[in-house]
């Protein structure tokens, strides 16, 4: 059998293998043993992630529930939205926390499930059960059109026949019980129900002919049992009423001149019944009746009037009754500041000012006293929190769980094999909270030499092994640096005496200028500081090939491996048209580098060996196809195989010559490859089961550390199908005898190397001496016994 044959007669066999070629993928499969996994430590795959401070996405609505009734659960908080994971506990668009145990539950896993719902609303029903609405078009595996949904105890079914509304976007509960849904629809149960709908149980029906034109987007029941609707619109029922309106069980009525609002989308939020049988209006409003108010008033049944101050600017999104009796609302809105949350004790408003510029969409009481609040926001007060934070007067602010919210835009290697990463992210560290620039030591995120007060775009490594940055960052730390920053050992720099015109790529040359692209009309501003640039120049002008294109940018940028700079320009053309191309500047004149693309460019890697590999998001080529990735071999642009099927973002390749491509991608090769894709020379093949998350999850960028690991980073949640929130590693077993990558060693790894071997393919240079021949099999035949 091959697999104890001794060297010398695997040696024999090497000599002669091409006059008998054509017979060794037989030979191999008639001696070669039963396939074995690979030798133990010698298996690639994902390592286990973190996960986020929080949820990966936006939270709208939350309540507290009792899932077992009288049982001894007790009250739950639930979530609700547009999420796949909290904290560490994968859950689709909604989750439910035990106050008691801080831990998570989910109601469905999104694990390999494609999703496009959206949860904008919860409400308890008589009978204790949980209801969901939104945009809903799957439960379970089966795809529906009910944006209604009730949680049985073990899955989600749809609150009637298909057909329902969908776009629901506050739900209700009437005083008879029925239930009833406002939205952004045309059709309950196959019948017209016009953005207002009634559920008795048995069927949905119309409610008095709904709202005419646009849609009503939140509703209450007053104390008497009338249903109020707001939205956007101008008539209901046939009746004139100005974005809100009561119906009394057999007519609709407008609320005096009703609400005015800011912009012509969205107006009023929420509806809330105060202790006093008032009705609180939220919303992006500027007026109500005759008076002037913002974000918030008040409908006694007779006039509209303020609540204390009527100064606000901004958005009020939802309202809450407390359990002492206080009134709390939260959204977005300021008057000398920036705030997203408001309590009132009847007589003054107090802010809980969380400085931050996204809205708080939702907010519930917990049993503790303290607030959920839930939104789309990565942190609080520069904290790390993630689409839900909690609040109270006595702790301030405090997140749910530890990890890295955001996206993470670039990583560089640093020359102590630690992860350097930049974005537009914060994460949790053991000594408090990171944003947009942060390194990785044995799992753990640190800062790097301060925080930068905006997102970090793009690092480079220079010829000293010392970072550049660059972004839309105006200080780091407390030190005023713009744009373009360098390490100097011990603290960061401002590099040049102006700043440079906002840098989209950035490379350096051998004597360790900086050379930087931007993205701006014309490309008169490819630009590269003088020499002594670190101690105070200016940027001069690298050439001027570009001068007088109309519109576009430099979109990535690499040294080659004989030392000149490559770019790669986007023109945007007068007819609307687009094409990309590369330049190569040799220190005197800029160059093509073959033909044209008919889109972008987003990525580029330049080989060792003087090959080029861009990425980006373009289908030809000179006329010919040519999908989203394409080598330069040094005569002309070529297709890596079929090609890969949406944008790439970022590109690596590893020390064994594969290429490693990142995107947003759903196939390589016409085969599925979420996300990640690895080409051997050959074909492409999927890393395991890829990047995942929420909707289409994206890969920003690549790298390879000293160790060989690929390190991944962009918006994401889930690596292989475990969680890794927006930073993976990825562990190659360079297992010589697993010559198909498939995890065992077997036939057909030996059909696969002969077939290499026969046509001299740079894959069967085992030893890597540039020549194909006898010691290369024979080497190959060693891993095979050991199998690894």
């Amino acid at each position: 059998m091959l697999s104890i044959m001794g060297s010398c007669v695997r040696r024999a066999l090497a000599q002669t293998i091409l006059s008998v070629l054509p017979a060794i993928p037989l030979m191999a499969t008639l001696f070669a043993p039963a396939p074995r996994a690979l030798a133990q430590g010698c298996q690639s795959g994902w390592l286990p992630g973190d996960g986020v401070p929080g949820t990966d996405g936006q939270v709208y609505a939350s309540v507290m529930w009792d899932p077992d009734g009288d049982g001894p659960l007790g009250k739950r908080l639930v979530i609700a939205g547009e999420f796949s994971l909290v904290e560490s506990t994968p859950a689709l668009c909604a989750a439910m926390w035990d106050p008691q145990t801080g831990e998570w539950a989910a109601f469905e896993s999104p694990i390999g499930k494609i999703n496009y719902d959206r949860i904008l609303t919860l409400e308890v029903m008589p009978d204790g059960s949980l209801i969901a609405g939104g945009q809903i078009y799957r439960f379970g595996d089966v795809f529906t059109s009910n944006g209604v949904m009730r949680w049985s105890g073990s899955a989600w079914e749809q609150v009637g026949a298909p057909n329902g509304p969908q776009n629901v976007l506050d739900l209700g509960v009437l005083p008879n019980g029925d239930l009833v849904a406002a939205g952004q629809f045309s059709r309950g149960g196959g019948r017209v129900a016009n953005g207002v709908a009634r559920w008795d149980g048995t069927q949905w029906t119309e409610i008095g002919g709904g709202v005419e034109r646009e849609y009503a987007s939140a509703l209450a029941i007053m104390p008497n049992g009338d249903l109020v609707i707001g939205g956007n619109f101008d008539h209901i029922g046939g009746v004139p009423a100005n974005n809100i309106a009561r119906w009394d069980g057999a007519a609709w009525h407008p609320l005096a001149e009703g609400i005015r609002g800011s912009y012509a989308d969205q107006i009023i939020n929420s509806l809330t019944i105060l202790p006093d049988g008032r009705l609180l209006v939220c919303g992006d409003i500027d007026g109500a009746g005759a008076i002037d108010c913002h974000a918030i008033a008040c409908w006694d049944g007779t006039i509209w009037s303020t609540l204390g101050s009527s100064g606000w600017g901004g958005e009020a999104q939802a309202a809450i009754i407390l359990n002492d009796g206080r009134l709390a609302v939260c959204g977005w809105f300021y008057d000398t500041r920036f705030d997203s949350l408001a309590i009132w004790n009847g007589q003054t408003w107090k802010f809980a000012q969380p400085n931050s510029h996204d809205r708080f969409l939702c907010v519930t009481e917990l049993p503790t006293g303290e607030l959920l609040l839930g939104g789309g926001f990565p942190q609080v007060l520069g904290q790390p929190a993630s689409g839900i934070v909690r609040w109270s007067e006595q702790t301030g602010w405090t997140a749910f769980g530890r990890g890295l919210a955001g996206a993470i835009e670039t990583i560089s290697v640093l020359p102590d094999g630690s992860a350097f990463a930049g974005g537009s992210f914060a994460a949790t560290s053991p000594t408090g909270g990171i944003r947009n620039l942060a390194v990785r030591h044995a799992d753990t995120w640190a800062t790097f030499g301060g925080i930068p007060d905006y997102a970090v775009a793009g690092s480079h490594i220079d010829n000293s092994g010392r970072p550049i940055i660059w972004g839309s960052f105006q200080h780091i730390g407390t030190t005023p640096i713009e744009i373009v920053a360098r390490w100097n050992g011990q603290a960061w720099t401002a590099v040049g005496d102006d700043r440079p015109p906002g840098p989209a790529a950035l490379t350096t040359l051998g004597n360790g200028t900086i050379v930087v692209g931007t993205w701006d009309h014309g490309y008169q501003n490819i630009l590269r500081p003088k020499v002594q640039a670190q101690s105070g120049g200016a940027w001069s002008r690298v050439g001027h090939a570009f001068v007088g294109v109309r519109d576009g940018g430099v979109s990535a940028m690499a040294r080659h491996s004989d030392g000149t700079t490559l770019a790669a320009i986007h023109e945007s053309l007068a007819d609307g048209s687009h094409r990309s191309y590369v330049a190569r500047w040799d220190g005197s004149t800029w160059s093509r580098l073959g033909g044209e693309f008919n889109s972008s460019i987003r990525a580029m890697c330049a080989l060792p060996d003087g090959k080029v590999v861009v990425g980006g998001w373009f289908y030809s080529y000179d006329g010919r196809d040519m999908d989203s990735i394409s080598l330069w071999d040094g005569h002309d642009w070529t297709p890596l195989g079929q090609g890969l099927q949406q944008s790439v973002y970022a590109i690596a390749a590893r020390p064994n010559g594969d290429i490693i491509a990142g995107g947003d991608f759903w196939y390589a090769g016409g085969a599925p490859a979420k996300s990640v894709a690895l080409w051997d020379g050959t074909s492409w093949r999927p890393l395991g089961q890829g990047i995942t998350g929420m909707f289409n999850a994206e890969v920003r960028t690549l790298a390879i550390d000293h160790q060989g690991d690929l390190l991944v980073g962009g918006r994401f949640s889930f690596a292989g199908g475990q969680v890794s929130a927006n930073f993976a590693r990825y562990r190659f077993c360079d297992c010589a005898a697993d010559f198909n990558h498939d995890g065992l060693v077997n036939a057909d790894d030996f059909d696969a190397f002969s077939d290499a071997f026969e046509p001299a393919d740079p894959a069967a240079d085992t030893n890597h001496d540039g020549f194909i021949n006898a010691d290369d099999y024979d080497l190959f035949a060693e891993h095979f016994d050991q199998g690894g």
